[in-house]
C-alpha cells in the first residue's frame, strides 16, 4: 500500500512541480505552505516526500521535534540528492544547544555539508550556539559560488554571532537578498555589517527589521548601503529610530 500510495503521490505532484515557473525563494515559500499544513495537522512529511521534494531540489526541515530516525532519513535524502539541491528551509534548529541529543546534531550538520550548489538558504526560528554558527559558516563557503538569498530570521545570533558569521558571508560575492530580521543586532554589529555589505556587489535587497542598531547604527553602515548599484529594497522597520531621528541625513 505504501509503495502505490508513494507512486500516486508522483504520479500528482510531477507535473504540477515540473511546470511551476517560480524562483528558488517562491518555491521554497510554497513548499513551506504545504508542510505548515502537515505540521498544523501534527502529520510528518513522509521519507518519501523528503526525497521526492529533494529531487526538485528542494529541503524544508522542521527540526524542533525531530527524532534520531528522522535525521537519519533527511541524511539518506541528502547523500543522494545534495548535489543538486538548490534551496534549504530550515525552522527550529534547538538541537545545537548541548541540552539536546548530540547525535542528532552531527547528522544533520553531515547531511548540510553535502549541499554544494545552494542558491537560497532560509533559516528560521532556529538557537544556534557557537558550534552551530560555525558548522553554518562551513557551508555557506560551500556555497560561496552559488548562493544568492541568505534569510536568517529570528535566531537571536546577536552581535556576537554576526561577527562569527561573517567569517562565511564576506566571501558570499554573488549575494542578492541578505535578510537579518529579528536576529538581535545592536549598534554594535555596524562595522560588521559594513564589512559584509561591501563584500557583495550584487546585492538587491537588504532586510533588517526588528533590530536595534538606531539610528547610530544606520548612519555607520550608509556608506556601504551606497556603494550598492543594484539595491532595490531596504527593510528598517523597528530598529530603534526615534521620531526626531526622521530628518537625519542617513534616512
Amino acid at each position: 500500500r505504501q509503495e502505490a500510495r508513494c507512486k500516486e503521490e508522483d504520479k500528482y505532484y510531477s507535473p504540477a512541480l515540473a511546470s511551476l515557473k517560480m524562483d528558488d525563494y517562491n518555491c521554497l515559500l510554497l513548499f513551506h505552505c504545504y508542510l505548515e499544513v502537515l505540521t498544523h495537522h501534527e502529520v510528518k512529511p513522509s521519507a518519501f516526500m523528503l526525497s521526492f521534494l529533494a529531487s526538485y531540489g528542494v529541503l524544508i526541515c522542521f527540526c524542533a521535534n525531530l527524532s534520531l530516525p528522522d535525521c537519519q532519513v533527511i541524511d539518506r535524502v541528502l547523500s543522494r540528492h545534495g548535489g543538486i539541491v538548490h534551496g534549504v528551509y530550515i525552522r527550529g534548529m534547538y538541537f545545537f544547544s548541548r541540552a539536546r541529543v548530540r547525535d542528532n546534531t552531527w547528522i544533520i550538520l553531515h547531511a548540510l555539508s553535502m549541499c554544494t550548489c545552494l542558491k537560497t538558504f532560509i533559516f528560521v526560528d532556529s538557537n544556534l550556539d557557537t558550534e552551530g554558527i560555525e558548522v553554518l559558516n562551513r557551508v555557506l563557503i560551500h556555497n560561496a559560488d552559488t548562493l544568492e538569498n541568505f534569510r536568517l530570521f529570528n535566531d537571536r545570533i546577536k552581535d556576537e554571532g554576526l561577527e562569527q558569521l561573517s567569517q562565511a558571508l564576506q566571501h558570499l560575492h554573488k549575494l542578492r537578498n541578505l535578510d537579518f530580521n529579528d536576529v538581535c543586532l545592536t549598534s554594535k554589529s555596524s562595522p560588521t555589517l559594513s564589512l559584509i555589505i561591501t563584500r557583495m556587489p550584487a546585492l538587491t535587497g537588504v532586510m533588517l527589521d526588528w533590530n536595534k542598531i538606531g539610528y547610530s547604527g544606520l548612519e555607520s553602515i550608509t556608506p556601504a548601503l551606497q556603494q550598492c548599484k543594484h539595491l532595490k529594497q531596504l527593510q528598517i522597520r523597528n530598529i530603534g529610530l526615534e521620531r526626531e531621528d526622521e530628518g537625519h541625513p542617513a534616512l
